[in-house]
């Protein structure tokens, strides 16, 4: 079963953020902070860029279905893909790929015409920095610059699970190794993180010599490490030119005791630990960070206390519902209730007497936590229809006219 491991201490912390990211005005998803998505068809990582905005977003083996959304008058919702690998997104619009010297992008932005739905897709790599890929139809492959040319050839990635492999200029490299106590380590060079033929080796270190050696920061225990070599021409090579991206696996009895969501990969810089921004995924165990330099590394993490999934989200729930009841009973003793004195219905959005309409139905039950939006939508309906039924108010319909408004306000300790 996946599961969180999050301190009881910080979950009034997490309310401010969890339910809003996906419940937002007009149902939107809003990407508070860059993130990373993967293909594995044909091994590529884009980054959707912070800001971004979307109905709704599906990830397959190899391509991107993106749902776009109206955000309010005048405004609709746009994303932005990023990638260091510089590959060209095919897209179903037929949009432009903008293809720099260190990265490539493409940016959707919906209007009234726009397709709901747009698909996007990898279609080779960008043949010259500075120019404009031609946008392919999805799943195709885009042209090369002007003319209409050959389409540019994806040269193959060298791949192994040896822990060693030679990257080369124009494909980059990958290589992982999987330790005896089943933690695996995964090293994968970009296409131009090197100049020339560079030989990339992983090697596994016991913790006990790495902690001996390099102390750990205070409250921190190490999970696993190791040491990332590369050589070229038989010289270290000290920096790459392109972000390389780790990803470390790691069992559950690895992290018995800690607190998962705490987990970082951290790398020696001589001197320090330095925490690395990581991406963990519970689900899978597996954490993922990039760098520009090698040197040992590291997952360490703090003590926590262990939830399932079901039992993060129940006790979000929870607190969510608990702190609205509060909020409701303070509000009664402080005067400050105000009486409902207009009808509700359907297709209201962005109205603060549907949203506190929610409020009052999540507070007592009839709503799940988190979707006080102030859009009365088809949740709401269904919520105010519960609470007629509760009451014997007839008819059920799942509006909120003048007899619910007087059972509410009643409740509330008001009148109208």
């Amino acid at each position: 079963m996946a599961k969180y491991y999050l301190p009881s201490l910080i979950l009034l912390g997490l309310l401010s953020v969890f339910p809003m990211t996906a419940f937002a005005a007009w149902d939107t998803v809003q990407f508070l902070q860059d993130t990373n998505v993967y293909l594995s068809t044909p091994n590529v990582t884009s980054t959707v860029s912070a800001g971004s905005k979307v109905e709704s977003m599906s990830v397959g083996t190899n391509s991107f279905s993106v749902t776009g959304a109206y955000v309010n008058a005048n405004t609709w919702s746009s994303i932005t893909f990023t990638s260091a690998q510089r590959p060209i997104f095919n897209n179903s619009l037929g949009l432009s790929t903008s293809c720099g010297s260190g990265s490539s992008s493409l940016t959707i932005t919906w209007a009234a015409t726009t397709p709901a739905t747009v698909t996007v897709s990898i279609g080779g790599i960008c043949a010259t920095a500075g120019g404009v890929a031609p946008g392919g139809g999805a799943g195709g492959y885009a042209a090369g610059g002007g003319g209409g040319g050959a389409a540019p050839v994806t040269p193959t990635v060298p791949t192994t699970t040896s822990g060693e492999v030679t990257a080369t200029a124009s494909a980059g490299g990958k290589t992982s190794l999987t330790t005896t106590e089943g933690a695996k380590a995964t090293v994968e060079l970009p296409a131009n993180a090197v100049t020339a033929n560079t030989t990339v080796k992983i090697t596994s270190v016991p913790t006990g010599n790495v902690v001996i050696a390099y102390p750990t920061p205070t409250g921190i225990s190490i999970v696993s490490s190791f040491n990332l070599t590369a050589t070229a021409a038989g010289a270290a090579v000290t920096s790459f030119a392109q972000p390389v991206t780790l990803t470390f696996t790691y069992t559950d009895a690895q992290v018995a005791g800690l607190n998962e969501t705490s987990l970082k990969i951290y790398r020696w810089d001589g001197t320090q630990w330095v925490a690395l921004p990581s991406t963990v995924n519970i689900a899978t165990n597996t954490i993922t960070a990039t760098t520009t330099a090698f040197s040992y590394f590291a997952i360490m993490g703090q003590a926590g206390v262990t939830m399932t999934v079901e039992q993060l989200k129940a006790e979000i729930a929870r607190i969510t519902t608990l702190i609205l009841q509060l909020q409701a009973e303070l509000a009664k003793l402080t005067g400050a209730v105000q009486p409902f004195t207009t009808d509700l219905y359907y297709g209201i959005r962005e109205n603060s007497e549907v949203k506190r309409l929610q409020e009052f139905l999540i507070s007592n039950g009839y709503l799940t936590a988190g979707f006080n939006t102030g859009n009365y939508l088809s949740l709401t309906v269904e919520a105010v229809k519960a609470y007629q039924t509760a009451k014997g108010i007839t008819p059920v319909a799942g509006y909120f006219g003048p007899k619910t408004r007087a059972a509410v306000n009643a409740e509330l300790g008001v009148s109208q």
